[in-house]
């Protein structure tokens, strides 16, 4: 009895070893774009998980028939998503997936930055370009900072010639508020709470990276 299942053991262990050598040296599908030239670019692509098709890629396409959206997050995502299915345009999606990306990568995207934005609307066929970088405040006047010791340098003179390079004196005020402000009332159709209120008060998970790269 134990010598047929140590046998059993070994056929097993024997089919397994066969069949992970059998998945390592895959060979692509008949009509794989990867046989012709030029080849897709996912032919160079790093080795994945699929469960069909052509296995060394990592993800599938994806496709939709009326919206995508696409964040480096998928909570951020879904906001758009919800914003999109709930009648939203393009825009509306873009504000609030940027807003959650505040929430649930910090390390990355802030309210307290600059935006900038390329938009084009197809029934105009025109492209409209924002820029949204911080504005000085009010008190930082040239004779303000003059009276501090700061003038301008003849020897460097480019943006920011003579402005100190650390401390509070050369920090604007952030625009990406009034940024999403001015998308939204431009071109946006929804109002700004819905867009902005896209996830539980009761708080959303980070990414893994975040405990070390949010300090």
């Amino acid at each position: 009895m134990i010598v047929r299942m140590l046998k059993l053991c070994s056929l097993g262990l024997l089919s397994v070893s066969l069949f992970s050598a059998l998945a390592s040296a895959q060979s692509l599908p008949p009509l794989s774009v990867c046989n012709t030239e030029p080849k897709a670019p996912a032919c160079s692509a790093a080795r994945g998980d699929r469960s069909e098709g052509w296995k060394l890629q990592s993800r599938a396409e994806v496709m939709a028939q009326h919206g995508m959206v696409t964040t480096s997050q998928p909570l951020a995502a879904q906001a758009g998503l919800r914003i999109l299915m709930g009648g939203g345009n393009a825009i509306d999606a873009a504000v609030a997936a940027a807003a959650v990306l505040n929430v649930v990568e910090p390390m990355n995207v802030g309210i307290a930055g600059d935006l900038f934005a390329i938009i084009y609307v197809a029934k105009e066929h025109k492209t409209y370009v924002l820029n949204a970088s911080g504005m000085a405040p009010t008190g930082a006047t040239i004779e303000h900072l003059n009276s501090l010791g700061y003038k301008w340098d003849p020897k460097n003179w480019g943006p920011g010639s003579g402005m100190p390079s650390y401390g509070i004196l050369p920090v604007t005020v952030p625009g990406t508020v009034w940024g999403w402000d001015a998308v939204l009332t431009r071109f946006g159709k929804k109002s700004f709470k819905p867009r902005t209120a896209s996830r539980s008060p009761s708080g959303s998970p980070m990414i893994g990276t975040c405990p070390k790269r949010c300090r």
